[in-house]
């Protein structure tokens, strides 16, 4: 594995203040595999899909992460510096956030149709 690519991983997970777990959680990988991808000699290299996840998790860009060319920090994240769970004002938005976390990117569309139909129930 390439060792900046490791390192990349390693910054970003860490500039996001996430352990080896919660980004694992978040990706639905053993805490093993991300040590592995951060590992400078004898790691492995994460797929392509979980190297878009790394970087919207983290909120670095894809092409910085993977090539270590580009924008290391994508606009999104810059723009709003804080945590999204400094935005969460009650136990109820930090549930539906953990669990909208773990829903796998096909079932997106999914997901915001269903949310938008029972917002408009009445």
């Amino acid at each position: 594995m390439s060792s900046s690519m490791s390192a990349r991983i390693l910054s970003a997970r860490a500039e996001a203040s996430l352990t080896q777990s919660q980004l694992a959680e978040q990706l639905r990988v053993n805490r093993s595999a991300v040590a592995q991808w951060e590992r400078v000699e004898g790691g492995t290299n994460p797929s392509i899909v979980h190297l878009t996840h790394i970087a919207d998790i983290t909120g670095v860009g894809f092409e910085w992460l993977a090539t270590g060319r580009g924008i290391a920090r994508s606009r999104r994240r810059r723009a709003n510096s804080r945590s999204p769970t400094e935005e969460i004002s009650n136990e109820f938005e930090v549930q539906c956030l953990q669990w909208l976390r773990r829903i796998p990117p096909r079932k997106h569309a999914l997901v915001v149709q269903l949310l938008s139909e029972l917002a408009h129930r009445r």
